[in-house]
């Protein structure tokens, strides 16, 4: 499974011991299973956010789509939507240069210095 958070597999061995599948994959999968939540949609309150919003996502990001973030950045009056290319779900482990110089660029255009 840890095969589809990443754009570049070879990437994972970097990281491998920090993604035990006993530990937070299986407990967070467990607890959505589990919570017994009906589904809802709250998209159409998405206009109404008054904060300003930053989405990140990776190109090849299979879990969170990029369409879905461009779908929630068209939602959101006042966000911004980065796009990392080369990057799936993990865009600061894969693309840390790009990451880390971006985000702050993207934060400072939405009035927020990031030291907040």
């Amino acid at each position: 499974m840890l095969l589809l958070y990443w754009s570049d597999p070879a990437k994972i061995d970097n990281y491998r011991k920090d993604f035990d599948a006993t530990s937070w994959s299986a407990d967070a999968f467990h607890g959505a299973r589990d919570s017994k939540r009906a589904p809802y949609d709250l998209t159409g309150q998405l206009k109404h956010l008054k904060v300003p919003a930053l989405i990140v996502v990776g190109d090849a990001d299979l879990i969170c789509w990029p369409e879905n973030a461009k779908q929630l950045h068209l939602s959101l009056p006042d966000s911004k939507l980065l796009v990392i290319e080369h990057a799936g779900h993990f865009p600061w482990l894969e693309q840390p240069d790009a990451f880390f110089r971006d985000v702050p660029i993207f934060l400072q255009a939405l009035g927020l210095t990031g030291k907040q």
